[in-house]
């Protein structure tokens, strides 16, 4: 999929004052790592964090951390729980995202079908 400017719109989630959301800063520095990145691909289907940590090979712990991270960053979220368990699933929040390192740098991403872009 390609994203152009042209066709999208400026992004406002940072601005809307949320615990968690966009935030340009933290989604370059969480897909900067490559297990976050790992588990970022891997979300394509919902999973818990014990599917994660084992089809990710990390341990339990590393895999709730960049959970949190990638959470933090608005690139992932809760979408389903089972109640009997407790148990959380994740999945993407965006269903695409681009990083562009020209001046100025600028993330683009598709959330919910809609074509947005921001300016760190």
């Amino acid at each position: 999929m390609s994203l152009s400017t042209d066709q999208s719109i400026p992004c406002n989630l940072k601005d809307q004052e949320q615990r968690r959301g966009c935030d340009p800063e933290l989604i370059v520095d969480t897909l900067s790592d490559d297990g976050a990145r790992d588990i970022f691909f891997f979300v394509d289907e919902p999973a818990t964090v014990k599917e994660i940590s084992r089809e990710c090979e990390i341990p339990k712990t590393t895999a709730y951390r960049k959970v949190d991270t990638l959470l933090d960053a608005g690139l992932i979220e809760p979408v389903s729980q089972q109640s009997s368990e407790s148990v959380t699933k994740y999945g993407k929040a965006i269903e695409c995202v681009s990083i562009t390192y020209d001046e100025p740098m600028q993330i683009q991403c598709v959330k919910h079908g809609l074509s947005l872009y921001c300016e760190p």
